[in-house]
């Protein structure tokens, strides 16, 4: 009995050493693409590494820009430091980037308007004071997980599929009052930005011109805007289609509206 222990916990060891070995930190060297080995390195600007795999954590350093140029692109956790740039290429065939565990945006992300293009965020997703996600595809979150905007983040949600809106439906939302939310393209008309959403808004701006976007009596009632609200020219939100009398609505900064209200 003695000697089954022993050998089971020497081959326990031993998977978490080639566990340990397998995994990496990888930081971009320069500007340069994903799916070149010479991208990469183990510091800022120096080192040799290789292309990123499921194991590995990825920082994108400061002042470099990362173009995701592969179907298949995938990481454990990444960092894009303020500055830093990751886009999803719109060359080509289908692109795409999985991060298994925590993406975190203090520089900028863009998700390219072309066929097959996504971003798939397992874990959380956390932009920073400085960051910016700039959704013009496919966007994917999942249930149980956190969308947070920190400081004066910038989320825009502009993606070419109508149907993206996982970001709100399935994660749970945490924006911060000088957060920056952007809608320009939405499911369609009859179903509420507030649908299963959990958090409020920062500053808010709807320019989504699908028609007439009936909000279900929540945006500024239930889930209020902390900041400034801002509705586009063409985009005509009603808030409540229930109500004859007058609603109250909570907005924290300034009201402008360029559409209909």
């Amino acid at each position: 009995m003695k000697k089954i222990i022993t050998f089971l916990h020497f081959f326990i060891c031993l998977f978490i050493f080639i566990s340990s070995v397998d995994a990496a930190t990888y930081y971009s060297k320069a500007t340069g693409n994903w799916g070149d080995a010479g991208t990469w390195g183990t510091a800022c600007g120096s080192g040799s590494g290789a292309v990123p795999t499921s194991a590995d954590d990825v920082v994108i350093c400061s002042g470099h820009t990362i173009t995701v140029n592969v179907s298949g692109a995938v990481c454990n956790t990444l960092t894009i430091n303020s500055s830093g740039t990751v886009t999803i290429s719109t060359a080509g065939g289908g692109k795409d980037l999985t991060v298994n565990t925590t993406l975190q945006i203090d520089g900028t992300l863009t998700i390219g308007n072309a066929a097959n293009r996504f971003l798939d965020a397992k874990g959380d997703v956390i932009i920073g004071s400085t960051g910016i996600l700039d959704n013009q595809r496919k966007f994917i979150m999942y249930a149980g997980k956190i969308f947070r905007i920190l400081g004066s983040g910038t989320y825009i949600h502009n993606p070419n599929t109508s149907s993206d809106d996982t970001m709100f439906s399935l994660a749970t939302e945490d924006f911060s009052v000088a957060s920056n939310v952007t809608i320009s393209t939405w499911v369609n008309t009859t179903t509420a930005l507030t649908a299963n959403m959990t958090g409020n808004y920062g500053n808010l701006t709807l320019n989504y011109t699908g028609g007439n976007w009936e909000q279900d009596g929540n945006l500024g009632i239930v889930n209020t805007i902390q900041g400034n609200f801002t509705i586009g020219a063409s985009c005509i939100i009603t808030l409540d289609n229930t109500k004859t009398t007058d609603i109250t609505v909570t907005i924290g900064g300034n009201l402008t509206v360029d559409g209909e209200l």
